[in-house]
């Protein structure tokens, strides 16, 4: 792994603070999105998510699948800010981690949220009406 990380950093895709300080599980990060698009546009993805992520956050990108996933080591209004700009990019995103204030603040934790989205809250609305099972986590 840390080979992969040096050849990233050797890349441009990731700075000297991620392969020196990204030593945390990506679970244990307070605040993380995922961003999917064309492999072929894996470059200028990282490259917008950079741009709009704010200080502190991590990128960690797969150039073969075309993801780019997002974290922020700490919760803050610098994160909380990126993560809600990432979602409003128009690429496909979804948030992985997040505070429940955060989660309730977002119109949704995905986007384009997907055609089947009624259907799924009525499914979820009746296997747990009273909303007690990870609340604002799959739909808000």
């Amino acid at each position: 792994a840390r080979q992969a990380v040096d050849l990233a950093v050797d890349a441009g895709l990731a700075s000297s603070v991620y392969a020196e300080e990204f030593s945390a599980e990506p679970a244990a990060m307070p605040i993380a999105v995922r961003l999917i698009g064309l492999p072929g546009h894996a470059l200028k993805l990282h490259a917008r998510a950079q741009e709009v992520a704010g200080d502190g956050a991590i990128l960690d990108t797969q150039l073969g699948a075309g993801v780019v996933t997002v974290y922020w080591p700490e919760d803050s209004e610098v994160a909380r800010a990126g993560a809600t700009a990432l979602l409003g990019l128009g690429e496909s995103a979804t948030l992985l981690h997040g505070p429940l204030e955060l989660r309730e603040s977002l119109p949704a934790l995905w986007t384009p949220a997907p055609s089947a989205l009624p259907l799924m809250k009525a499914v979820k609305s009746s296997l747990d009406p009273a909303s007690k099972l990870n609340p604002g986590r799959f739909l808000v």
